[in-house]
């Protein structure tokens, strides 16, 4: 693992293998339009051997294709080793979405303020699932960290300090999730869902 020096006194982590070709360019630090604290690594493109105006160091590392779309796991868009890289669908790259910079009743992603209490929902395939409303705003981000799995599987983003539920409480959550499934049609193939859902079948 080797670092690049970025503007803005910030630098990319990278794998040894990609350091040698990586260095030879001057790489600028840009921010993310939607979160203040994300940062990514650019550089001008080379127009004689036709790359874009832009060229972004994680698409580079992965060679990606023109509409490809590149995640990163950790959510550090500086950390550009490969085993934080993957290419997704648009859908999966919504998954892992932090929640957006914008005043908001909830830290959390997936909770908010409603006369008192706390909704907890998730959103699938454009519909959003009501997961509940609770008395305090750590059961429902806790609620929502285990919708995420049955629903994203290894393309969630969790909300960091939110407890396990018991597993009474995820009994409860993935029937509400199965009649979903079941009325529309999903297919759901996560880790989480199968458990629960053979459990139940046996």
């Amino acid at each position: 693992m080797k670092t690049i020096p970025l503007t803005r006194g910030k630098s990319a982590v990278v794998d040894d293998e990609d350091y040698t070709e990586l260095i030879k360019f001057r790489w600028f630090c840009v921010p993310s339009r939607s979160h203040k604290d994300t940062w990514y690594a650019v550089r001008r493109g080379q127009h004689g051997k036709g790359e874009p105006s832009t060229v972004w160091m994680h698409r580079e590392i992965m060679h990606s294709l023109p509409g490809e779309i590149v995640d990163h796991i950790n959510s550090n868009g500086l950390d550009n080793r490969k085993e934080n890289l993957r290419h997704v669908t648009t859908l999966q790259n919504s998954f892992n979405q932090r929640k957006m910079d914008r005043p908001c009743s909830s830290r959390f992603k997936g909770v908010s303020s409603r006369r008192g209490r706390w909704r907890a929902r998730i959103k699938y395939h454009e519909c959003y699932i009501e997961l509940g409303m609770f008395d305090d705003e750590m059961t429902a981000a806790a609620v929502y960290n285990f919708a995420s799995r049955l629903f994203f599987g290894q393309y969630r983003h969790e909300n960091d300090g939110a407890r396990e539920l018991t597993h009474k409480e995820q009994k409860r959550i993935f029937d509400l999730a199965q009649r979903h499934v079941e009325r529309y049609g999903w297919y759901v193939d996560t880790e989480t869902y199968r458990s629960f859902y053979f459990k139940n079948a046996s």
